[in-house]
This record gives C-alpha cells, sequence and structure tokens, in this order.
C-alpha cells in the first residue's frame, strides 16, 4: 500500500513538474511556434515528412522529394518517430483545422516525450533506491544539459525518443531479473535502433553489462537473458518488415538497414542462447561459450557487411566533409575543441555523474549492479565524447540517477554538502555559467554556415511567395525552407546529401566563373545569401553576391523584411 502511493505521488510529481516546465517554454516560445518555426533543422524535416506521408506518400517512400532535386533524397530515418506527430494531427484536425493542428502537435509531441523521459528516470532511480525523496530526481532530470533541449517544444525529432528508451532499457538492465525487464531491455533496444543508430553504442553497452551479470550469476539471470535476445529477435525482425526504407542507397549502414536488422536479430539469438545455457557448471566454461559465439558472430557481419564496420560518414564527399562536416560542432571531439563553453555545457553533467557514481560503491552493497550500469554507460559517453560532442545526450541521462541519489545523501548531513551537492548536479549551470568567464572560448562558429536572416521567419515568407524555386542557399537553410515553403532546395545538412551539399559549395564557393554554368546545368533557379552571417572566402560568388555586386547571369530580387539577399539565375 505503502509503495503504491509512493509510485502514485512520484508519477504525479512527474506529471505537474512536466506541464509547468512545458507551459513555461510554450508561453515563451509561442511566436515562434505558432508560425511553425521549429528549434532545430531536423526538427523543420521531420514535420515535413510528416507532412508528406498524410499527404499520400507511401508509408515506406522516405524520400523528401524536394531536396537534392530533381530525385530527391532518402532520408536515414524511419517512421516510427513520425507516428506520433501524424495521430495528434489526424485527431486535432477535425477540432481546431489542419494548421493549428500541426501547431500544437509539436508542441504535445515533446512534451508527451518529456514526460516519458522523466518516468523512465523514475523508474531507473527505484530499482535502485525504493525510498528516497524522487523530487531532487525529477528536478535534476528536468534541468539535465544537454538532453533537457531535446523536449523543448517543437523538438519534434527522434532523439528525444531515443533518451527515454534509453533510460528504459538502462532500468531494465538495473532491476531485478525478471521475465518483464527482459522483454523492456530487448524491446527498448529494437525499437531504438529501429529509430536510428545514434544510441547503439550505449545500447551495446548496456547489453554487455547485461551479459557480464550472466557470466558471472549464471542461472539467476536465465529468465532475462531469455526475454532480452527472444524480444530482440522477434520485434527487430517485425519492424524490418515495416520500417526499413524503401530506396536505401547501397553501402550506407547509417539507419535502419537490413545489415542492421540481420546483426539485431542474429544478437538477439546469441543472447537468448546463452540466457537457455545458464546452467552450464562453471564461468570459465560460460565466458568461453560467449567468447565463440560473439567472435562467430562478429567475423560474419563484418565479412557480409564490411562497410558497416567503417567511419559512417566515410562515403561523405569530400569537399563536404571538409567545409561542414569539420566545422559541425557536436560532430567534433572534446580533444580537438579544447576548453570552450560547448564542451564544458556537454561534459560537465557526464563528469560530475561519473564521479558521483564512484561515490555510490561506499554507499550500499546492493548498489554494485547499478555502479556498474551507470559507470558503463558514463564512461561510454565520455570515450564516445572524445570522437563526437553529441554523445552528451546519452551520457546526462546517465548522469540524473547517481547525482540525485547524492543530492539526497548530501541531505542527510546538512547544507554544507548539500548546496554543492546541487550545483554540481544542474547540468543547466554548465552551459550558462562559462558564458560570463571571459577566458573561456564561444563555442566554435562553422565557417561554412552563412545562414544568420536567410533561415528567418520573414525571409521564408517571402520566399514561400515563388513555389517553383529550386533555391542553392547556405546548408542550414535548406530544411527551414523546405518546411515553410513550396520550393526545392538542393543543400541542407544531412550526410547522404552529398549531390546537392557539393553542388551548392561548388556555386557559392566559386572563384573561377563557373558557377553560371553549373547553376544552369542543374536547373537552379535561385540563390539566397546571407550578409550578416556571411563567412564565405573573398572573391567568391557568395561573397559577391552578400556585398551587392552581381555577376550578369543573376538579377537580385526584393525580399521584403528581410536582410537576405535573393538573385534568380536568369
Amino acid at each position: 500500500m505503502i509503495q503504491n502511493e509512493q509510485a502514485s505521488r512520484d508519477r504525479w510529481s512527474a506529471v505537474g513538474l512536466c506541464l509547468l516546465l512545458m507551459t513555461g517554454w510554450t508561453v515563451f516560445g509561442w511566436d515562434r511556434l505558432v508560425s511553425l518555426w521549429l528549434p532545430d533543422t531536423d526538427d523543420m524535416m521531420r514535420i515535413q515528412q510528416v507532412r508528406d506521408w498524410m499527404a499520400g506518400q507511401g508509408f515506406k517512400d522516405l524520400t523528401q522529394h524536394r531536396l537534392s532535386p530533381p530525385d530527391g533524397l532518402v532520408m536515414h530515418w524511419s517512421r516510427i518517430a513520425d507516428l506520433l506527430p501524424a495521430a495528434l494531427i489526424l485527431v486535432l484536425t477535425p477540432a481546431i483545422g489542419l494548421y493549428m493542428a500541426n501547431v500544437w502537435a509539436v508542441i504535445l509531441v515533446p512534451g508527451l516525450l518529456f514526460l516519458a523521459y522523466l518516468l523512465a528516470i523514475l523508474r531507473l532511480y527505484r530499482e535502485i533506491d525504493m525510498d528516497g525523496d524522487a523530487v531532487p530526481l525529477l528536478v535534476i532530470a528536468a534541468l539535465a544539459f544537454p538532453v533537457m533541449g531535446l523536449f523543448q517544444p517543437g523538438r519534434v525529432d527522434h532523439h528525444g525518443l531515443q533518451m527515454v528508451l534509453l533510460a528504459l532499457a538502462a532500468s531494465a538492465v538495473v532491476g531485478r531479473s525478471l521475465l518483464v525487464n527482459g522483454v523492456i531491455l530487448g524491446l527498448s533496444v529494437a525499437t531504438s535502433l529501429a529509430i536510428g543508430l545514434e544510441t547503439a553504442p550505449f545500447l551495446v553497452a548496456l547489453l554487455g553489462c547485461q551479459t557480464v551479470f550472466w557470466l558471472t550469476e549464471g542461472s539467476e539471470e536465465r529468465a532475462r537473458m531469455i526475454a532480452t535476445g527472444g524480444t530482440l529477435a522477434a520485434a527487430t525482425l517485425v519492424y524490418s518488415q515495416l520500417f526499413i526504407a524503401n530506396g536505401n542507397p547501397p553501402g550506407w549502414c547509417d539507419a535502419f538497414t537490413l545489415p542492421v536488422a540481420i546483426a539485431a536479430m542474429a544478437g538477439g539469438g546469441v543472447i537468448a542462447f546463452l540466457g537457455a545455457v545458464s546452467g552450464l557448471s562453471n564461468i570459465v566454461l560460460r565466458g568461453a561459450v560467449a567468447l565463440v559465439l560473439a567472435t562467430g558472430l562478429g567475423y560474419f557481419l563484418y565479412n557480409q557487411y564490411p562497410g558497416c564496420m567503417a567511419n559512417p560518414y566515410a562515403l561523405v564527399d569530400s569537399v563536404v566533409a571538409h567545409q561542414w562536416l569539420a566545422n559541425v560542432e557536436e560532430a567534433q571531439g572534446l580533444l580537438s575543441l579544447g576548453v570552450t563553453r560547448a564542451t564544458i555545457g556537454h561534459a560537465g553533467l557526464v563528469i560530475a555523474g561519473l564521479l558521483a557514481t564512484l561515490g555510490m560503491l561506499g554507499m550500499a552493497a546492493e548498489w554494485r549492479r547499478p555502479v556498474f550500469v551507470l559507470f558503463i554507460g558514463l564512461a561510454t559517453s565520455l570515450l564516445l565524447m572524445t570522437f563526437q560532442l553529441r554523445a552528451a545526450y546519452a551520457g546526462a541521462v546517465m548522469a540524473v540517477v547517481p547525482l540525485a541519489l547524492m543530492v539526497n545523501a548530501a541531505r542527510e548531513r546538512g547544507p554544507l554538502l548539500l548546496i554543492p551537492a546541487w550545483l554540481v548536479s544542474i547540468g543547466l549551470i554548465y552551459d550558462q555559467a562559462p558564458r560570463f568567464i571571459p577566458q573561456i572560448k564561444a563555442a566554435k562558429v562553422a565557417e561554412t554556415a552563412l545562414t544568420g536572416e536567410c533561415a528567418s521567419p520573414s525571409t521564408m515568407a517571402a520566399l514561400a511567395k515563388t513555389p517553383k524555386m529550386r533555391l542553392i542557399a547556405p546548408m542550414d537553410v535548406g530544411a527551414y525552407a523546405i518546411g515553410a515553403t513550396l520550393g526545392s532546395v538542393y543543400a541542407a545538412p544531412y550526410h547522404r546529401n552529398n549531390h546537392g551539399n557539393r553542388l551548392m559549395f561548388d556555386i557559392l564557393f566559386d572563384h573561377d566563373n563557373k558557377a553560371a554554368a553549373l547553376a544552369r546545368k542543374n536547373g537552379v533557379t535561385h540563390i539566397l545569401v546571407c550578409p550578416s552571417a556571411q563567412r564565405a572566402p573573398q572573391e567568391t560568388l557568395a561573397a559577391q553576391l552578400a556585398n551587392g555586386h552581381a555577376p550578369g547571369w543573376v538579377k537580385r530580387v526584393p525580399l521584403p523584411k528581410s536582410a537576405a539577399l535573393l538573385y534568380r539565375v536568369r
């Protein structure tokens, strides 16, 4: 009875905090939200993918036909993340109309995912501490930078959903060896992989932790292992029939493709088999069986799909990689960026969580299992962050619980410990505090962004008056132009888009007078530049256009209420 009351209180606390923050965020950003001006390029592209599907595009056709014309681009995404916004739009449209249904969908989707994230973190916490106060946990989770940014109103892309699934998977590994935890773990891993591969290293780490527990505890882990492997294999089989997109380019292993599905199903089969032989007499024998099966599976996958073991960006055009990927902040590593506001903001909570996890070692003997899982998750995040900052999102999820446990422990020892415990546990502090320290460098500015006013609502409203345009514009403008106009664009920040992105750089950075021929050959009708964010090298076409020195083969087109400059190809 007491536990039921506590669980109810936990859930209502999560609901209350979610409503409070989402309401404040929505009111603060209402002007942009009601204009369907979403926080990130991926959100703009996601809502357009949903619209295209609802307008009749095939369920397994993930081609964005207005990107990189005339052929379009098969996105490396999944319909799974389209289901919730599409359902909300369908339900709300009869009552408030299609446009406002879109507006409320982009508000409600991240709100519902935020609540699911808080509840998943609660489940992870309660698997470790059944009696502790959950309010500090919820506050720390809600303000955990950078993962909190994935649940802001307008964030309809798939990354927030993957964080929910990661927290669920961690709770299933940390919890008791029950059949239900095996099902949750297998289903969370399969669903996350079917959405995208961003969290794959963390999912592998969690499955590795579960295998270590099987190795050391034997038959006690039988039920969870069999359920994990069986659910992973079965769910992946179903997802492979439903969600593998048509037309995925050969050689790319950056999404839920057939090689990924085969690897997940085979891995699930191995895990289930290990569970079935849990009664093997000793740890050495179990280890030998696991090593042989894992080596055989790895050898098979490497020989069948060698390209999947390489750099996921290996097939990106070299010019595009140099001009764009090398300047994407989240794609850079901690060591290459040095001590900047971005690295402190991303790494701060992960490092604090890692130290708090080590501090858990002396708290309770029964916490050895969660300490091991959380430490592996946080160590994986920190290791991956040396290559890409974006690994901090998953690390922040893993850091929440040990930091909450630290705060609750500090409460029992007085304010002298409680205040610093809170200060190191609020992720938002790591993002904001360095802004007031002049010695810490600002975030790296991509030399090729060229965006500024080019992606503003007023610019998009003006562009929307030319529905048939084929636009060359800075890369980050692409998704906004697709979501806010009826025209097509060549460039957008997606690594598969070699043709369109390379064409944009070849035209805007041209200094050999080849741009006119390239534009006409590829059907370009308009070129957009933004003087306020100009980072193009001097003597290139982009620099000339930004300074108002247009060559004769283009003509200036007025853009009311916009600082951007639009030119029509004659």
